[in-house]
Protein backbone atom coordinates (compact mmCIF):
# COMPACT_ATOMS: atom_id res chain seq x y z
CA UNK A 1 0.00 0.00 0.00
CA UNK A 2 2.72 2.79 -0.96
CA UNK A 3 1.53 5.92 0.23
CA UNK A 4 2.69 9.23 -1.62
CA UNK A 5 2.87 12.38 -0.26
CA UNK A 6 3.26 15.78 -1.93
CA UNK A 7 3.68 19.31 -0.91
CA UNK A 8 0.67 21.73 -1.05
CA UNK A 9 2.25 23.39 -4.21
CA UNK A 10 2.00 20.07 -6.12
CA UNK A 11 -1.72 19.13 -4.91
CA UNK A 12 -4.28 20.89 -7.21
CA UNK A 13 -1.88 19.27 -10.64
CA UNK A 14 -1.76 15.57 -8.93
CA UNK A 15 -5.59 16.02 -8.57
CA UNK A 16 -6.57 17.15 -12.09
CA UNK A 17 -3.47 14.56 -13.48
CA UNK A 18 -1.40 17.74 -15.05
CA UNK A 19 1.43 16.41 -13.10
CA UNK A 20 1.82 12.53 -13.68
CA UNK A 21 4.88 11.57 -12.55
CA UNK A 22 7.19 12.06 -9.12
CA UNK A 23 10.44 11.24 -8.33
CA UNK A 24 10.98 9.94 -4.41
CA UNK A 25 14.27 8.88 -2.66
CA UNK A 26 14.80 4.80 -2.71
CA UNK A 27 12.89 3.52 -0.17
CA UNK A 28 13.52 -0.58 1.35
CA UNK A 29 10.33 -1.37 -0.45
CA UNK A 30 10.80 0.30 -3.89
CA UNK A 31 7.65 0.84 -5.97
CA UNK A 32 6.67 -1.22 -8.90
CA UNK A 33 4.39 -1.66 -11.56
CA UNK A 34 1.09 -2.28 -11.15
CA UNK A 35 1.14 -1.04 -7.33
CA UNK A 36 -1.82 1.19 -6.12
CA UNK A 37 -0.48 4.30 -5.17
CA UNK A 38 -2.71 6.30 -2.79
CA UNK A 39 -2.07 9.75 -3.57
CA UNK A 40 -1.91 12.39 -0.11
CA UNK A 41 -1.47 16.50 0.73
CA UNK A 42 -0.46 16.82 4.03
CA UNK A 43 -0.11 13.31 5.60
CA UNK A 44 0.58 13.49 9.27
CA UNK A 45 -1.24 16.75 9.50
CA UNK A 46 -4.72 17.63 10.75
CA UNK A 47 -5.20 19.12 7.01
CA UNK A 48 -4.48 15.89 5.51
CA UNK A 49 -6.48 15.18 1.97
CA UNK A 50 -6.61 12.63 -0.08
CA UNK A 51 -5.91 13.13 -4.10
CA UNK A 52 -6.84 10.21 -5.55
CA UNK A 53 -5.67 6.10 -6.05
CA UNK A 54 -3.98 5.77 -9.58
CA UNK A 55 -1.75 2.59 -10.82
CA UNK A 56 2.31 2.69 -10.98
CA UNK A 57 2.56 2.37 -14.89
CA UNK A 58 6.28 2.49 -14.34
CA UNK A 59 9.17 2.67 -11.90
CA UNK A 60 12.55 3.72 -13.31
CA UNK A 61 15.76 4.19 -11.44
CA UNK A 62 16.71 7.79 -11.37
CA UNK A 63 19.90 9.59 -10.36
CA UNK A 64 20.72 13.41 -10.34
CA UNK A 65 23.89 15.94 -9.69
CA UNK A 66 25.15 18.87 -9.56
CA UNK A 67 28.17 19.46 -11.73
CA UNK A 68 28.39 23.05 -10.94
CA UNK A 69 26.59 25.91 -9.39
CA UNK A 70 23.14 25.85 -10.95
CA UNK A 71 24.01 22.78 -13.08
CA UNK A 72 21.81 19.86 -12.84
CA UNK A 73 21.82 16.48 -14.98
CA UNK A 74 19.66 14.24 -15.14
CA UNK A 75 19.46 10.13 -15.89
CA UNK A 76 16.67 7.85 -16.30
CA UNK A 77 18.14 4.11 -15.90
CA UNK A 78 21.12 5.51 -16.96
CA UNK A 79 20.02 7.68 -20.11
CA UNK A 80 20.77 11.56 -19.54
CA UNK A 81 17.48 13.67 -20.07
CA UNK A 82 18.14 15.50 -23.24
CA UNK A 83 18.30 19.22 -23.72
CA UNK A 84 14.87 18.46 -25.91
CA UNK A 85 13.14 16.48 -23.33
CA UNK A 86 13.51 19.05 -20.40
CA UNK A 87 10.51 20.85 -20.42
CA UNK A 88 7.93 17.89 -21.10
CA UNK A 89 10.01 16.01 -18.42
CA UNK A 90 9.50 19.23 -15.93
CA UNK A 91 6.29 19.45 -16.79
CA UNK A 92 4.86 15.64 -16.78
CA UNK A 93 6.38 16.59 -12.32
CA UNK A 94 4.04 19.49 -12.33
CA UNK A 95 6.54 22.28 -13.08
CA UNK A 96 4.21 25.06 -14.90
CA UNK A 97 5.71 28.47 -15.01
CA UNK A 98 7.73 30.57 -17.57
CA UNK A 99 10.34 28.22 -17.38
CA UNK A 100 9.71 24.86 -16.22
CA UNK A 101 13.06 23.33 -16.43
CA UNK A 102 14.71 26.13 -14.27
CA UNK A 103 12.22 25.79 -11.39
CA UNK A 104 12.50 21.67 -11.45
CA UNK A 105 16.23 22.30 -11.13
CA UNK A 106 15.67 24.99 -8.80
CA UNK A 107 13.56 22.64 -6.16
CA UNK A 108 15.57 19.78 -6.80
CA UNK A 109 18.51 21.64 -5.92
CA UNK A 110 17.10 23.46 -3.08
CA UNK A 111 15.60 20.71 -1.13
CA UNK A 112 17.72 17.04 -1.90
CA UNK A 113 21.25 16.48 -1.49
CA UNK A 114 23.34 15.56 -4.48
CA UNK A 115 24.07 13.38 -5.81
CA UNK A 116 20.65 12.01 -5.67
CA UNK A 117 19.56 8.13 -6.69
CA UNK A 118 16.13 7.45 -6.81
CA UNK A 119 12.61 6.28 -8.77
CA UNK A 120 10.46 8.38 -11.21
CA UNK A 121 7.38 6.88 -10.35
CA UNK A 122 5.13 7.17 -13.65
CA UNK A 123 0.62 6.97 -13.41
Amino acid sequence: MPLLNFKKQFAGAVRSGEKRQTIRALRNRLFLPGDTLYLYTGLRTKGVEKLGEVVCKTAQYIEMDSPGIGMLTVKVEGKPVADHEKEAFALADGFTGPDPWLEFKRFFLGNHQMPFEGQLIKW
